[in-house]
This record gives C-alpha cells, structure tokens and sequence, in this order.
C-alpha cells in the first residue's frame, strides 16, 4: 500500500496542473466608438478597440475592421492592411489584461445615410468567451441646413469672378483668372456697379438665394445674369450667364 502513495500522489499533482493550465484561457472583447451624427463630407473618427479579459496571453489577433464603402479612409494604422472597404490589423500577441486599439480617420459622404463601422477579432489561443469577439457602432450623416444670408439693403459687396467657355463652379476658380468689381445693392433694388457701361437689379426671393441681372447702357440688352446660393452668412457664390456671348462664369460676392 505504501508503495502506491507516490504514484497517486504525483497524478493527483500532475491532473491539478493540467487543470488548471487547461483553465488558463484568453478573452477577447471588441468595441467600436465613433460620434452618433456627423455632417456631410466632415472629417471623423473611429477607434476599435481589442481587449484581453482572459488568463493567458492571446496569439496571432487578427482584427477585421469593415467600414462603410462610401466613406474616404485619410488615414489607417500601420499595421492595418486595407482593401477596398476592409482593414485586416494583425498581432502577435495581446498579452493578457492588456488591450490595443485602432484608430481610424475617415470622411463621410457628401449624401445624408447611415453608417455601420462592425469589427471582429480571431485568435489562435483558446478562449473563454468568443461572444464578445465583435461589435459595431452606427453613424448618422446629416446634410446641414443651407447657410442664410437675408440682404438688408443697402449693402456694398465685393464681387469676383471668373469666366470661360465652359459652365464652372467657383471652386474651379484661380487667383490669376479672377475679376473683381464693387457693388452697392441699393434698396430699390438697383445694383450700383460703378461701371458705367452696365445698369444693374437685384432680387432676393427667399432667405439664402440671390440673382443680379446686369444690362448694357447702350443697347438695354441683358450682358450678365448671376445667380447664386449663400455660401455663408456672409458670401453667396454661384455661376453666371453672358448670352451676348454664350460664355459662362463662375463668382462670389461677399460683405466687407
């Protein structure tokens, strides 16, 4: 009988130690954070982030990251490969009680929709819980309202434009194809061009839209119609017409 107490004794030890080796688990835990609104075409992040809740040290993370396809990535984390829509981020080891996260700077579209950002994370090693291993936040685009620029007349304003063969936008504008002209919105709703080849009107039919129509002196033919959107509570910007000419323009006017 005394013979076997040390058999038995070193298997009790050796199934205790096995046990609890066996125990020793990792648990990864995602979470996605991102702000609920954004605008049109801002600029916003989004952070993944990975934790190891278990006992033992997670090998091989891999984190798949899908993000929206009609959002722009400015900028992505080294170690996170992109493709298309999808970032694959990879680790060698998240030690346990330890967490890494992935920061990801993005654009929304310029279309009001809803964004889902989802994550999930794989190991090698064995896990606790693999329930925990994904998430995802969603992101609403709002289209903000149209900036309002009400004229209270009157109003000096100085007007830039520049003109080509082609409709354009103001954005397409440089500084060396810019004309700049002063004007004076009068409250009968005249425009003072301080040009005296053109008479001038103005007319405001709601809160953030203008259209200024400019004629000839000479003949009373129309030279110039510009019509335009507020850009700001200070600016409209818009395209313009020269049917003399049939060219096109692009322009801003904005308050001193």
């Amino acid at each position: 009988m005394r013979s076997l107490t040390k058999p038995i004794g070193f298997v009790s030890i050796l199934l205790l130690a096995t046990s609890a080796h066996a125990a020793r688990q990792a648990d990864l835990n995602v979470g996605v954070q991102a702000q609920s609104e954004v605008s049109t075409g801002a600029a916003f992040t989004s952070v993944v982030q990975v934790n190891n809740a278990g006992t033992r040290n997670a090998r091989n993370v891999v984190t798949t990251v899908n993000l929206p396809a009609s959002v722009l990535v400015l900028t992505a984390p080294a170690n996170c490969g992109l493709s298309g829509s999808v970032a694959t981020c990879t680790l060698n080891r998240l030690r346990k009680n330890h967490s890494i996260s992935y920061e990801f700077e993005l654009e929304a579209p310029p279309t009001a929709e809803t964004l889902n950002i989802s994550a999930m994370s794989t190991t090698t090693s064995r896990e606790a819980n693999i329930g925990n291993n994904s998430a995802g936040v969603a992101v609403a685009v709002v289209e903000e309202p149209d900036p309002e620029f009400i004229i209270s007349a009157p109003v000096s304003m100085t007007a830039e434009a520049c003109i080509g063969s082609i409709p354009l936008v103001w954005s397409q504008c440089t500084p060396g194809s810019l004309i700049a002209q002063a004007l004076v919105l009068n409250g009968d709703n005249t425009v003072t061009t301080f040009n005296p080849a053109y008479e001038g009107t103005w007319q405001q039919t709601g809160s953030s839209d203008l259209t200024m129509t400019f004629v000839s002196v000479t003949n009373q033919q129309v030279a110039m119609v510009m019509t335009g959107q507020a850009s700001s509570a200070t600016c409209f910007q818009g395209t313009a017409t020269y049917p003399q000419t049939g060219y096109f323009g692009a322009w801003q006017a904005c308050t001193p």
